[in-house]
């Protein structure tokens, strides 16, 4: 089995021209990558891969001045190219990397070539890095699939055609704590992020580029100041999903509440779809054509009871939730039966998908969790997310609940700590009327409310309002 790194590269740029010939410390960016992916153990190639356009010339000199292959071939269908090159050369596996990340790093590229020995998987991510640092692996049998498949000529923005099917074997990989950092930005895309690059190769580079990656974090996080260097850089929206759809579960993420994890962990939840869910995807849903062609969002997806009914009725179904704890579970069950997943973690305030991608949006009393500010911004992001004429269901508890006023008061309308019901120990709880839920999501088209009433087993009432709203 041959592995190769490619680089990506162009000299296209229009935001930060020539940028990956900048020089930093006495020589191209692009030449510090190469010497730093150098340093990888397990690879077989470096291969340079760039276009037929003159103006990329000065790149294969970079390339054989370092001493590695190259490839030159469409300028807009990056997997041709990519694929054209691994045929040149015989390759069977490639780590995909791009000439705007220097910092890319060499150890979990390695990481990456040996969890493909292990597991023949067709595609592996590791996004859980800062952006920049992480690389994606690519079977060429898979990559040659894709080609067969695809219809656009223009896949800069590659992701989508491994990670949005079924038929690919795919992977992520886990991310030791300390370097979860997806926040931090260490690409080159403005004149910001190239000043901090500089300032990281001023601390580290002495004439050899094996300072690691936990070395620079290090360096970022004791001076915060720095990070300020290129943090409010604007960024497209592929890269603001690639950050978004990274951002693990930590000590950022304040629209989750941690008190979850632990929920999950030690208790079983969340095993059977919601009654009224099923008869709003049946009245919807049930009569489309192509079921598989349904985007739906599960929000706040817990471990999966509602994912996992949707997806066996053959719905495109993406699982997204704050807790690593509930998409474990997740993923495990999905597994059992042989279902197919896609799923993410991170903060509903910043959901990690593009403008007008889902169909449906669904979300069990997961905005009930969190304080009024962020209920409304999570709302904006669903709104954001759903087409045009795409609904969202949404369940939130009612001021008729039993514990409702029953603990500490953070706001109105929210409280933590309830003392009383069946709310006890799962953190903040956001109850509501049908007035609030007409203001709340004012922005939709229309708007249909029910209320439901319900008494548990000692006799008290559970009130839920049920919410179907159409963009």
């Amino acid at each position: 089995m041959k592995v190769a790194i490619t680089i990506t590269a162009r000299m296209k740029s229009k935001r930060l021209p020539l940028k990956v010939i900048r020089y930093i410390k006495g020589k191209p960016m692009i030449e510090h990558m190469i010497e730093r992916l150098k340093l990888s153990k397990l690879t077989n190639e470096i291969i340079l891969c760039t276009s037929t356009n003159p103006q990329d010339d000065i790149l294969i000199d970079i390339a054989e001045k370092t001493g590695i292959p190259w490839f030159r071939g469409s300028e807009e269908d990056v997997l041709e190219r990519l694929y054209q090159a691994a045929k040149k050369y015989g390759i069977d596996f490639i780590v995909g990397t791009t000439a705007d990340n220097p910092l890319v790093d060499p150890k979990y590229i390695d990481k990456m070539i040996k969890k493909f020995k292990e597991t023949n998987a067709d595609y592996i991510k590791c996004e859980n890095l800062p952006l920049g640092a992480y690389s994606y692996g690519i079977k060429v049998k898979a990559l040659e699939r894709v080609m067969q498949l695809k219809k656009e000529k223009d896949t800069e923005i590659w992701g989508k055609f491994f990670e949005d099917v079924d038929y690919f074997k795919k992977i992520e990989m886990d991310v030791e704590k300390d370097l979860k950092h997806p926040e931090i930005r260490l690409t080159v895309d403005e004149k910001e992020d190239l000043a901090l690059i500089k300032k990281i190769f001023s601390k580290f580079y002495e004439g050899k580029n094996d300072f690691d990656l936990k070395e620079i974090l290090e360096y970022l996080l004791a001076n915060p100041n720095l990070q300020q260097t290129n943090q409010q850089t604007t960024i497209n929206e592929s890269e603001r999903n690639k950050i978004e759809s990274t951002k693990k579960e930590n000590n950022k993420i304040d629209s989750w509440n941690p008190i979850w994890n632990q929920i999950f962990e030690n208790k079983e939840w969340g095993k059977y779809p919601e009654t009224e869910l099923v008869r709003f995807i049946a009245r919807n849903y049930y009569n489309a054509n192509k079921r598989k062609n349904i985007k739906i969002l599960d929000l706040g997806c817990g471990p999966g009871a509602n994912s996992w009914f949707m997806a066996r009725e053959g719905f495109d179904v993406h699982s997204f939730d704050g807790s690593s704890a509930a998409i474990k579970l997740l993923k495990q069950r999905f597994e059992k039966n042989g279902l197919s997943h896609s799923t993410k973690i991170g903060e509903i305030i910043k959901i990690p998908y593009e403008n007008n991608y889902f169909d449906c949006v669904i979300e069990i009393e997961c905005l009930s969790c969190n304080k009024r500010e962020d209920i409304k911004k999570a709302v904006d992001e669903i709104h954001r997310t759903l087409k045009k004429g795409g609904k969202l269901y949404s369940q939130f508890f009612g001021k008729q609940t039993w514990g409702y006023g029953k603990g500490e008061k953070i706001e109105e309308g929210t409280y933590t700590k309830i003392k009383e019901g069946t709310l006890v120990g799962v953190g903040r709880v956001h109850f509501t009327d049908k007035k609030e839920i007409e203001e709340i999501f004012s922005r939709f088209e229309k708007i249909h409310i029910e209320v439901i009433n319900r008494t548990t087993n000692g006799g008290k009432n559970i009130q839920e309002y049920i919410m179907v709203a159409t963009k």
